[in-house]
C-alpha cells in the first residue's frame, strides 16, 4: 500500500507539472518580455578617428542597437550629441534599420583636441571619442579660398593657338559658352593638373609638382620627385594631393617631404586616377595589353589604405586614357585604340562595367570624326574631354548623351594629336 501510495503521489504531480509548463513557457515569461522591451546600444565602427579642425571624419559614427537578449532592435531612435558648439553632427537623431545599425556623420569643431559623441537610445547610452588636430601647413587647412572661379573647365596642353613657345599653356574655359583665355604660360612641359580640396590650383611636370598663384598667374615650386616620371593627380580631402606614377600611389602633403608613398603597385597607368570626393576612396587602373583592372581601395585620405576591390576589364584594341569618378562612385574611364575603338567606359558603384558607355566611333560613324582621346573630367552632370584629332571640347552626359562640342585650336592645334593634356573642374569652394 506504502509503494502504490508513493506511485499516486508521484503520477499527481507528473500531471501537475505537464499542465503548468505550457503556462510558465519563455513567450509568457514577464522577464524575457522585459529583455526584448528595454536596450543595448554597442558602437560598430567610426571611433577613436583622429582628422584636421572643421574636417568631416572619413567614417560615419555608426552603433548597433539590441534587446537585452541580443536580437537586433530596428525602428528604435537614436540620438548623438556632442558639447562643442562648433562641431555637428548628420542627423544629429535617426531611428535603427532593420538590422538594429544607426549611423551620424560628425565635422569636428574649430580647435584641436579630444572630442566626445554620446549616444543615447531609450536607457542605454555609448561614446565616441575623436581627436582634432591643427593641419601641419596653411595647404591643409579646411578653409576653403575662393580665389579661382568656379563651375569653370581648366585645360593644361601642349598644344593650343593659345600657346606662344614649345612649352604648356593653362586654359580657362567656360562650359557654358566655350570661350576660353589663356591663365599662363610656361616652358616646363606640363603632364596635368588638379584642385586640392580647399581650392587651391596644382599643376605638374615630369619631376615638379606647382603651385599656381592666382593673383600673379606664375608657378610656384612645390614639390620635387626624386626620379622623373609622367604624374597624375587628383584631389586628397586628407591632405592636399593623391597622385600615381607607373610603381605607386603617393600623396601629397606639407614640403620636407611633401611626397609620401602610400601604396606599391606594379603596371599602374600614370593616366589613370581618381579619388572619390565623399568617401575618399581611390581608384587606378593597373594592367597591360589588354587585360586591366580597375582597383579601388578604401582609404581616409591620410593613414594606410584599406581594403581593395578589384575589376577585370578586358579591351582588346583599346587602351585606358583617362579616369573620373562622380559621388557615387561610379568610374568613368577614356578608352582610346585603334581607329574602330573609341568609348568612354563605365564602372557602376555596384560593379556593372559598360565598355562602350559611349561609343565615338558610332556617333561620328568614320575614322576621322571617331577622334583621339585622353583625360576627362566631370562638372555637374556632364563629362568633357579633348578631341585632340578635331580639335575639340566634348561634352557628353552622365546618362551617355552627345550634348555639345566647341571646335577650336584653342584646344588642340591642327595637324596635332599626340600632344599631352590634362583637364579638371573648379568648383564653388566656398559652398564646399
Amino acid at each position: 500500500m506504502k509503494i502504490f501510495g508513493k506511485l499516486s503521489i508521484c503520477i499527481c504531480l507528473f500531471c501537475l507539472a505537464i499542465y503548468i509548463l505550457p503556462l510558465c513557457s519563455c513567450d509568457d515569461n514577464p522577464l524575457d518580455e522585459e529583455n526584448k522591451n528595454r536596450t543595448r546600444i554597442f558602437i560598430a565602427s567610426g571611433n577613436n578617428q583622429e582628422e584636421r579642425v572643421t574636417a568631416v571624419l572619413p567614417q560615419p559614427l555608426k552603433v548597433k542597437v539590441t534587446d537585452l537578449l541580443g536580437h537586433d532592435r530596428p525602428g528604435v531612435t537614436v540620438t548623438f550629441s556632442t558639447a562643442d558648439a562648433t562641431a555637428s553632427l548628420t542627423p544629429p537623431q535617426t531611428t535603427t534599420d532593420a538590422n538594429g545599425f544607426a549611423s551620424s556623420i560628425f565635422k569636428l569643431g574649430h580647435t584641436a583636441g579630444t572630442y566626445l559623441v554620446g549616444v543615447t537610445a531609450n536607457e542605454d547610452s555609448a561614446t565616441f571619442t575623436a581627436t582634432a588636430v591643427d593641419p601641419e601647413c596653411p595647404e591643409e587647412s579646411l578653409v576653403k579660398i575662393s580665389d579661382w572661379p568656379g563651375e569653370q573647365i581648366f585645360i593644361t596642353t601642349t598644344s593650343s593657338s593659345l600657346l606662344d613657345g614649345s612649352g604648356s599653356v593653362l586654359i580657362i574655359c567656360d562650359p557654358e559658352n566655350g570661350t576660353a583665355e589663356k591663365v599662363l604660360e610656361t616652358t616646363e612641359s606640363i603632364v596635368d593638373l588638379a584642385f586640392s580640396s580647399r581650392g587651391e590650383l596644382y599643376l605638374t611636370s615630369r619631376d615638379k609638382i606647382f603651385k599656381v598663384n592666382p593673383h600673379t598667374k606664375t608657378l610656384e615650386e612645390f614639390a620635387s620627385y626624386a626620379a622623373s616620371h609622367a604624374v597624375e593627380i587628383e584631389p586628397n580631402q586628407g591632405g592636399i594631393l593623391t597622385g600615381v606614377i607607373d610603381t605607386e600611389i603617393f600623396t601629397v602633403h606639407c614640403a620636407a617631404p611633401a611626397i609620401r608613398t602610400l601604396y606599391s603597385q606594379s603596371n599602374a597607368l600614370p593616366e589613370c586616377l581618381a579619388v572619390n570626393p565623399l568617401t575618399r576612396n581611390f581608384y587606378y587602373v593597373s594592367g597591360s595589353a589588354h587585360t586591366y583592372q580597375i582597383i579601388e581601395r578604401e582609404w581616409d585620405g591620410r593613414t594606410a589604405p584599406g581594403t581593395a576591390s578589384v575589376h577585370d576589364i578586358y579591351t582588346p584594341t583599346a587602351e585606358p586614357a583617362g579616369m573620373c569618378v562622380d559621388s557615387t562612385g561610379t568610374i568613368y574611364i577614356t578608352l582610346d585604340g585603334n581607329d574602330y575603338f573609341r568609348t568612354i567606359g563605365r564602372l557602376t558603384a555596384d560593379g556593372a562595367w559598360e565598355e562602350n558607355f559611349f561609343d565615338f566611333y558610332a556617333h561620328g560613324g568614320n575614322n576621322l570624326l571617331a577622334g583621339r582621346w585622353g583625360d576627362i573630367t566631370l562638372l555637374g552632370e556632364n563629362l568633357y574631354l579633348i578631341d585632340r584629332r578635331n580639335n575639340r571640347l566634348v561634352v557628353i552626359s552622365t546618362s551617355g548623351e552627345w550634348v555639345k562640342a566647341y571646335q577650336s585650336e584653342i584646344f588642340s592645334r591642327l595637324g596635332e594629336e599626340n600632344e599631352r593634356y590634362g583637364i579638371t573642374a573648379s568648383r564653388t569652394w566656398d559652398s564646399i
